[in-house]
């Protein structure tokens, strides 16, 4: 099996409730996004038809992580971010064929590295070092952690959230509900930001 990952690296998210601005480097400032509030519910249901999603910005043009970090991946990614007064949510375009699925496990929780995913890591405080993970796979099975150190992550930490995903034969659908209370982060003026990190993992055969 050769693993390939995807991923959009380190963005930062500006919740536009707030004219929020941070001290941003060039880089940052590149891939940065800024989250509107959404005027409507968003329904999880694969579909992203809201007017939130159709508005919203777009995280795109994935580079390759592993195993070469210096070319855009062949299967890129669409992600849009919004939020209401309770939820985060995250709607996703995982562009793949449906017949090139890798899917270890339906359980819940299931095994790192074992099956195509769509991972969301939520670096509330800024710091690099630590956030809150939040993982789809193609089929709709869950998995949630805490990453420390920068890149460990350990599954011990369990919380609510909801997503649906929806398959079709060249690309799959995914949406996220992440409760504003599962989560740890300050709120101050001038600092509406988070950073965060859009990850595909795809196994593929050689």
């Amino acid at each position: 099996m050769k693993k390939l990952y995807a991923t959009i690296g380190a963005i930062l998210c500006v919740m536009s409730s707030l004219s929020a601005q941070d001290n941003k480097t060039s880089n940052e400032e590149k891939y940065s996004i800024h989250i509107k509030k959404s005027a409507n519910p968003i329904k999880l249901d694969g579909l992203l038809e809201e007017e939130s999603w159709k508005t919203a910005d777009i995280a795109k043009d994935f580079f390759l992580g592993r195993p070469y970090d210096t070319s855009f991946a062949q299967l890129q990614t669409e992600v849009r971010v919004a939020f209401d007064d309770n939820f985060l949510y995250v709607g996703a375009i995982c562009y793949q064929p449906r017949n090139s699925y890798t899917i270890a496990s339906l359980k819940r929780d299931f095994e790192q590295g074992t099956s195509d995913v769509f991972i969301i890591n939520l670096d509330t405080f800024k710091d690099r070092l630590n956030a809150f993970q939040f993982v789809v796979n193609p089929y709709g099975v869950q998995r949630e952690g805490l990453v420390f150190n920068g890149e460990e992550v350990s599954n011990y930490w369990d919380n609510k959230w909801y997503s649906q995903v929806r398959n079709y034969d060249d690309y799959w659908v995914v949406e996220m509900a992440i409760p504003f209370k599962t989560l740890r982060y300050k709120v101050a003026d001038e600092q509406n930001t988070w950073r965060v990190n859009f990850t595909r993992n795809v196994l593929k055969k050689k």
